[in-house]
């Protein structure tokens, strides 16, 4: 088992941000998701993620794991409470308005249209009273693919579980891949619903995961 560190990123760097994008491709060049909120363009998937990790930079919290040589094995970013992705005009001018000039008009009436109409509504139902801006809501997580299966995921997602036990706060997600459902529960969040996104191009399965630390409560 190779050792690593996991730490909060406070100052992010460019050459971070580039790291980041970079591993999130390699992951999911092939997904059906990426692909289809990418308007069916691969090329595309680049400038979509570097603009949630652009807002991320903005209202989020980023943690890393890294090598003894410092790099970078897997990072997180997660939303706190109080903030949501793309929600203010300064993190939409950070990437978002540059990407939504570059997709297809058919990529820009599946998202508006259809997945964000969908989502919300799946969500809304998923979470019931509890609103995604009222979570820590984990928006990325990746890992390298060398070097799954030790504890990386774990590591990154527990500094953010430790902070909102403290506090006494829920956190949420979602997943579009079925081999991550047994893992976000190994995790210790409770799947509250899953179903089948329609799109032009391929559709793919979302999954929402919950996570309540507040006294009397359990996921």
């Amino acid at each position: 088992m190779s050792l690593f560190t996991v730490q909060r990123v406070e100052q992010l760097t460019d050459a971070q941000i580039d790291a980041f994008v970079a591993l999130f491709v390699l992951n999911m060049k092939d997904d059906p998701s990426a692909l289809s909120l990418s308007g069916g363009d691969p090329e595309l998937i680049d400038p979509m993620v570097r603009a949630m990790v652009q807002a991320g930079r903005i209202a989020g919290e980023y943690y890393t794991a890294t090598d003894v040589s410092g790099e970078l094995l897997g990072y997180a970013l997660w939303m706190p409470p109080g903030q949501q992705m793309f929600s203010t005009s300064e993190q939409r001018e950070a990437g978002l308005n540059d990407f939504m000039g570059r997709i297809s008009q058919k990529g820009r009436d599946y998202f508006h249209n259809e997945y964000l109409v969908i989502f919300r509504e799946f969500a809304a139902k998923c979470l019931g009273s509890t609103k995604i801006i009222d979570t820590w809501y984990l928006h990325i997580l990746m890992v390298r693919a060398d070097k799954r299966k030790q504890g990386i995921a774990r590591a990154l997602v527990n500094l953010v579980v430790k902070q909102a036990t403290q506090n006494g706060e829920v956190l949420a997600l979602t997943a579009t891949k079925a081999d991550n459902v047994p893992v976000y529960k190994a995790l210790g969040f409770e799947l509250k619903g899953e179903r089948i996104m329609p799109s032009p191009w391929q559709e793919y399965p979302v999954y929402i995961f919950h996570m309540d630390t507040r006294p009397g409560t359990s996921s």
